[in-house]
């Protein structure tokens, strides 16, 4: 990170994009902690080795891409942030072949009877443009698929 400009677009991107003027919270994280990214950053990293970084990544590529799902009878849960910058909404559709239903309180359907997508809406890669951490988000519908080492 060259300066705090960067930091502070830096989490404008893991939100819904530095461009989206819809967000209701224009900065998803606080300034202290901007700050505390920014110094931390300069302690360990080479001058603009995040920014490059986070470039690339938003950088329009098949670089990595799957070609097909390799494991189409696995079940799963998909759950997608609608305005991803670094993971492609549209292209994540496409990947595990969802379409939207003819009933709309069914939402999207996949072509694969074992995967359920579902979609975060107004949201991008780390936060939703009200500010919330999409695990924050996520937590409610996963739940009964984490582990509970409490008891």
């Amino acid at each position: 990170l060259k300066s705090r400009q960067d930091a502070k677009l830096l989490m404008r991107d893991l939100s819904t994009g530095r461009d989206d003027d819809t967000r209701k919270k224009k900065d998803p994280v606080p300034k202290f902690f901007l700050e505390t990214v920014y110094r931390e950053a300069r302690k360990k990293s080479p001058e603009g080795h995040f920014r490059e970084l986070l470039l690339h990544l938003l950088e329009p590529t098949e670089e990595y891409a799957a070609a097909k799902d390799v494991d189409t009878e696995s079940h799963r849960l998909v759950i997608w942030p609608e305005k991803d910058r670094i993971i492609n909404y549209e292209e994540g559709k496409q990947f595990f072949q969802v379409s939207s239903s003819d009933n709309k309180d069914e939402g999207l359907v996949s072509k694969s009877a074992n995967t359920e997508f579902e979609c975060v809406a107004d949201c991008g890669h780390v936060f939703h443009s009200d500010g919330r951490g999409i695990f924050d988000i996520i937590r409610p519908r996963v739940k009964e698929y984490l582990l509970d080492f409490k008891g």
